[in-house]
């Protein structure tokens, strides 16, 4: 590794390739205000595009050297991408491949091209978020880090591999190579079935034998490239005879609240992909991932399978693939939900969990059938962007808690397979979502998470009221719009409208007289987004019209915050219909129904 060099700026300008360029005078602003906190080691990288510039900082305290720290500006145009996945990612892949593992950057600040804007990011593994401001050069050898995962760096060079290699796979089957899909969302589920397929080989205990023509044969036997290389259509028929096979099976079947059945894919659901060529690509991607290096670059596996790839990455890859390609038209209001926002909302929780003992405990609790007690929900979930985000969160939190429950690794991998399969709920009102949601949580192994379809989360029994600790949501904002000759279906959405709004006004009581309307008393349970007060403090009932998700950010006047504020003093967050009273959180992504 190089010798580092002081950050004392004139004379870094001096020892490195003087570069006129606006790119490096901010790099070197950068370098100048952290040697000034005492990071004053630097060690320059050279970038791996134009109009990028980097080097990684560090310091001593007490004799110790400090966590790294990445110094970076972005190409001019390019600020979208300082967000904490993106700035993680370069942290692996700037620093030269020898690089030691404890070398590699902790920390990062991020500036624009212009030197006007200015993010810093924690680099945990896992979970990468945006800070406030950088740690101190004295407490940063103490700042509570997340233990990497010791193969974390070769699942980053994989997370690369998969983003580059799925929007290729895209284009190949969308333009050069057309197979039997109509649109873009076609190709996005079929390669979700072989990505199920690829999932089921790798994670089902059972059997893995099938039917077919009068045959038997073995999902680990034919789907792999060199089968469908060597037998072309004859391959291709045995994977969609081995889909329609495993498609249904139970034990990948999942049960609402309600008790209703849900299988990842519909009955009517085939592979309709036919181009061998086809099957081959998407095979060799998933598949072929060579060797398994530990972050020292020691292999620790001949070869390596979606199964060694840490579960956030493995995540991060598929929603990547799907915000990069998804097609949101029909009028169903399905948007992205970005990924900062799902971590950082998923931070503040679990943040606020393992700081609360009474939380921590009720994490790791069980019900009076021995089943794990916490319960998760995304009662819009889209893709299920913030359950894979809350599944890693989930993870890393048993790591660091302690208690009987996880005392010991093995009662910790015990812990974290039943919550896979009790803790984790998610329902939307598309069949596509829905689908997309259970293999994305089954490629993390997690293909028994209670995902299933619901026309209305707020009236469905499916979601059991007050069993839910906590409610990380983007939900679908907007009212439908009526024209002509749809009074039927206008007087359909006002009657489920009044359901709904019915259902929040608990806490309000009518009043008597000729004026009608109510008075609001606040209870810890109760609710009031079913109407709204006039300037007397009299309560109206909303109208049909009204939008629930722009209800749930309402404010209430400045006396109904007091009382509710007095009945919910331990409660941060309210988790509303669904959620357990006081200990219960909820929080909202800032628009639409969620891709994820």
């Amino acid at each position: 590794m190089a010798r580092p060099k002081k950050a004392s700026t004139e004379k870094a300008a001096k020892e490195t390739t003087a570069v006129a360029s606006e790119e490096s005078n901010v790099l070197y602003s950068i370098l100048h205000t952290l040697a000034g906190a005492g990071f004053d080691q630097t060690l320059y990288l050279k970038a791996s595009e134009p109009g990028m510039s980097a080097a990684v900082v560090w310091g001593r305290h007490e004799g110790v050297e400090t966590p790294r720290v990445l110094a970076l500006v972005l190409p001019a145009g390019a600020w979208s991408r300082s967000n904490a996945d993106e700035v993680q990612m370069l942290s692996w892949t700037l620093p030269a491949p020898d690089t030691a593992h404890d070398h590699y950057a902790q920390f990062a600040v991020v500036k624009d091209a212009e030197g006007k804007l200015e993010a810093i990011f924690d680099l945990a593994p896992g979970a990468p978020h945006q800070l406030d401001k950088l740690p101190t050069l004295r407490e940063i050898n103490e700042y509570k880090r997340i233990k990497a995962d010791p193969t974390y760096r070769w699942s980053m060079r994989m997370y690369d591999r998969l983003m580059k290699g799925f929007n290729a796979l895209h284009e190949r089957i969308y333009q050069t190579h057309k197979d039997r899909v109509n649109g873009k969302n076609d190709i996005i589920e079929e390669v979700a079935k072989l990505l199920f397929l690829e999932s089921f080989r790798l994670h089902h205990d059972g059997a893995l034998t099938f039917e077919h023509s009068g045959k038997k044969l073995n999902l680990k036997d034919i789907f792999t490239a060199a089968h469908v290389k060597a037998n072309g259509a004859a391959a291709v028929a045995e994977i969609q005879s081995a889909f329609e096979h495993f498609k249904l099976h139970p034990d990948y079947v999942v049960a609402d609240d309600a008790g209703e059945k849900h299988p990842i894919f519909d009955k009517n659901a085939h592979l309709r992909l036919a181009q061998p060529g086809n099957y081959e690509a998407v095979l060799t991607l998933i598949q072929d991932l060579g060797t398994v290096t530990d972050n020292r670059g020691e292999v620790v596996k001949k070869q390596g399978t979606l199964a060694d790839i840490a579960a956030d990455v493995l995540g991060r890859a598929f929603d990547v693939f799907l915000r990069a390609n998804f097609e949101s038209k029909g009028g169903l209001g399905i948007y992205l939900t970005p990924a900062p926002v799902k971590q950082a909302m998923l931070a503040l929780a679990f943040h606020d969990i393992k700081e609360s003992t009474e939380d921590a405990a009720s994490l790791v609790a069980r019900d009076g059938k021995g089943r794990p007690a916490f319960r998760f929900c995304d009662p819009a979930c889209g893709s299920g962007g913030f359950l894979s985000v809350a599944l890693s969160h989930l993870r890393r939190t048993l790591d660091e808690i302690g208690g009987k429950a996880t005392a010991t690794g093995e009662a910790k991998k015990k812990l974290f397979a039943e919550m896979c399969e009790h803790s984790f709920v998610g329902a939307d009102s598309s069949p596509q979502m829905v689908m997309l949601a259970r293999v994305n949580m089954a490629l993390l192994g997690a293909p028994k998470a209670r995902i299933f379809y619901t026309q209305n989360s707020l009236t469905s029994p499916q979601l059991q009221p007050g069993t839910f600790d906590l409610i990380c949501t983007n939900p679908p904002f907007g009212t439908p719009k009526f024209n002509k000759g749809q009074d039927e279906a206008k007087k359909a959405h006002e009657e489920a409208m009044e359901k709904i709004l019915e259902t929040f006004r608990s806490d309000l009581t009518a009043r008597d007289g000729r004026g009608g309307g109510f008075d609001y008393s606040p209870t810890v349970r109760g609710l009031a987004m079913g109407g709204s007060p006039n300037s007397k403090g009299i309560w109206k009932e909303a109208s049909t019209n009204t939008d629930p998700a722009g209800a749930l950010h309402r404010p209430l006047p400045a006396a109904a915050q007091a009382g509710r504020a007095a009945a919910h003093r331990s409660a941060r967050w309210r988790a509303l219909q669904l959620g357990r009273p006081l200990r219960a959180r909820v929080h909202h992504g800032h628009q639409g129904r969620g891709l994820g």
